[in-house]
């Protein structure tokens, strides 16, 4: 029995070392089998190949699998297992075939954009040129929208415009075209008046010659008892005139406090002082009434320029009715002698609280309804002028008042540079 346990084991001892030498020969035969293959791809004789067989051994047996010999080569298949998974979900999903062909006409349609050379010299580059170099170096892929969208957004983020400086505090009011706003000026701390029209309103009311004679009488006009225009801004929806800020209207002060006689010639002198100004610069106002006259610390301020014109003689029909005069209203020609008319009517409002009719005569002996009655005067020929109507010996009181404010405010301003 002894003898033939030894023998059966000396069978097995036999049989796993030939099983072992088998195994051994098999893994030589093979790896030298690799290396005759990758030394054949280094000499150029064999195509190069991203993976190598290696293998393994379970059981004895021999048993493929595939290493790679990067991450480069397990992402590629990682990719290609994606784009498989892709184009099945393609037919499983009709919406995502519509965006995936969307994302492709996409792709079509990006055009070459042309990189233009940095401009050197500023003063040659106008706002209006749309000429540009190129460069053939840079010629990066974009689409169009996508281009315009950088464009725009780039534009709006340098683009400043000079109204941004100032800050609304309140709405004043509105005119025919334009609103009013009492604003600060960020920079300098000053207050004004921000006076805004739309180009549209313009354009659509065809008054593009109005407001370039407001512009320019605005630019030159420079004038004690006339608003000051500090600047004029054009925008590009809007042109915004920057002007001296009134307390009050005449038309509120009127309501708010009674007007005593003193107080009517006082007002009345510095409107036929601004008035004869213009008159004298060859402009006539066409538009005199309260609310159109500021008042700022006693000092009476002409406003509202907009149908100004500056002429000897015109017929064009324009005005607030009640304060035009008869010639106007009649469509005939008239002279600066319209604005008189308007400070007589303005006189009568101050003095008995309304507008009166044409050619109505108010009974009186004294100086100031002497005045008021030759300012309404139907026919122009005789209607005093401005200047004659400063000579009348009630305003004499009013013109030494006025030389002591001008001369304080020369002090002012004197100390003030």
């Amino acid at each position: 029995m002894e003898i033939q346990r030894q023998v059966i084991q000396n069978c097995s001892m036999t049989s796993r070392q030939t099983n072992k030498k088998n195994c051994q020969q098999i893994r030589h035969n093979h790896q030298s089998q690799d290396y005759s293959i990758i030394q054949n791809q280094l000499n150029g004789t064999q195509p190069l190949r991203y993976d190598t067989k290696k293998y393994t051994y379970q059981n004895g047996q021999p048993k493929m699998c595939i290493q790679y010999d990067s991450n480069l080569e397990k992402n590629r298949e990682k990719i290609q297992e994606i784009k498989q998974l892709i184009s099945n979900s393609k037919k499983s999903y009709p919406q995502l075939m519509k965006n995936q062909n969307m994302q492709d006409s996409l792709k079509e349609s990006q055009i070459r954009i042309q990189i233009p050379k940095p401009i050197r010299n500023i003063s040659n580059f106008s706002r209006d040129s749309r000429q540009s170099t190129t460069t053939s170096q840079h010629t990066p892929l974009r689409s169009s929208s996508h281009d315009k969208q950088l464009s725009y957004m780039q534009m709006s983020k340098n683009y400043k415009s000079p109204l941004n400086r100032f800050k609304k505090i309140k709405y004043l009011g509105r005119g025919n075209i334009s609103d009013v706003y009492s604003v600060i000026d960020t920079t300098t701390g000053m207050i004004a008046a921000l006076k805004t029209i739309q180009k549209s309103l313009i354009t659509s009311k065809g008054i593009q010659g109005l407001i370039k004679t407001e512009i320019a009488i605005q630019s030159f006009i420079c004038h004690q008892n006339i608003l000051k225009c500090y600047g004029i801004i054009n925008d590009d929806k809007q042109i915004a005139l920057v002007l001296e800020l009134g307390e009050i209207t005449l038309f509120n002060y009127r309501k708010e406090k009674k007007l005593y006689e003193k107080q009517i010639i006082d007002i009345i002198y510095q409107v036929l002082k601004g008035v004869s100004f213009l008159h004298q610069n060859g402009i006539i106002h066409r538009d005199i009434k309260p609310e159109n006259i500021l008042l700022q610390n006693g000092i009476v301020k002409l406003a509202d320029l907009g149908i100004c014109v500056k002429a000897i003689e015109t017929n064009q029909y324009c005005g607030t009715p009640g304060y035009m005069a008869p010639e106007i209203v009649e469509n005939l020609k008239y002279t600066n002698k319209v604005d008189c008319y308007s400070i007589g009517v303005l006189l009568h409002e101050l003095m008995f609280g309304k507008v009166p009719k044409i050619g109505q005569k108010i009974n009186g002996d004294t100086q100031l309804i002497n005045l008021m009655n030759q300012l309404l005067e139907v026919n122009p020929m005789i209607r005093l002028s401005c200047k004659q109507a400063l000579e009348y010996d009630l305003f004499k009181l009013c013109e030494r008042k006025v030389v002591k404010q001008t001369e304080m405010i020369k002090n002012t301003i004197l100390w003030d540079c």
